[in-house]
């Protein structure tokens, strides 16, 4: 008897008049692209694929296109913090030329400041890719962590790269 009661108390559902779905919808839409554009431009990514074998000395191929002169002299000097004895080579250089070769690309931004938006080291045994580390905060606009300061980046990159040698 209790449950008659109730369900002749029910009313019908009532349907949502379509004005007011359409403005629902606007409304989901624009959250949900709110929502999409700050996950997507808060994303700093890096990735490190590290060197498994020991090296004592690498050649840095020499890049004229990083504009900051002082990013390949930093990366010699972590190198060589590290106890790895550092040759460099021309910028026409192969990593054929040498048994292990690095090579670098670095690229800054601007946001209110200049800062290192991009980073790439590559490591080749005989020609052959064998690590990289990858910095990219390009795609960071809303992070306020891209504001990295170069040397500080450049040196956990390179400990991460080269893991056997930081640990030393």
């Amino acid at each position: 008897m209790l449950f008659a009661a109730a369900h002749q108390q029910s009313k019908p559902f009532k349907v949502i008049p379509i004005l007011y779905g359409v403005k629902m919808k606007f409304r989901l839409l624009a959250f949900l692209a709110v929502c999409a554009f700050f996950t997507t431009s808060c994303k700093i990514a890096q990735d490190i694929q590290p060197v498994t074998v020991d090296v004592r000395e690498i050649a840095v191929i020499d890049n004229p296109q990083v504009l900051r002169d002082d990013f390949g002299a930093a990366l010699e000097s972590e190198l060589r913090g590290l106890g790895i004895q550092v040759n460099r080579l021309p910028q026409d250089a192969t990593p054929k030329d040498s048994e292990f070769v690095l090579t670098y690309t670095a690229n800054w931004s601007w946001d209110l400041a200049m800062y290192l938006c991009y980073a790439e080291l590559r490591v080749f045994q005989k020609g052959q890719p064998i690590a990289s580390a990858v910095y990219d905060s390009r795609f960071g606009s809303a992070n306020m962590n891209k504001f990295v300061k170069a040397g500080t980046k450049l040196r956990e990159l390179v400990g991460l790269l080269f893991p056997q040698r930081a640990t030393r």
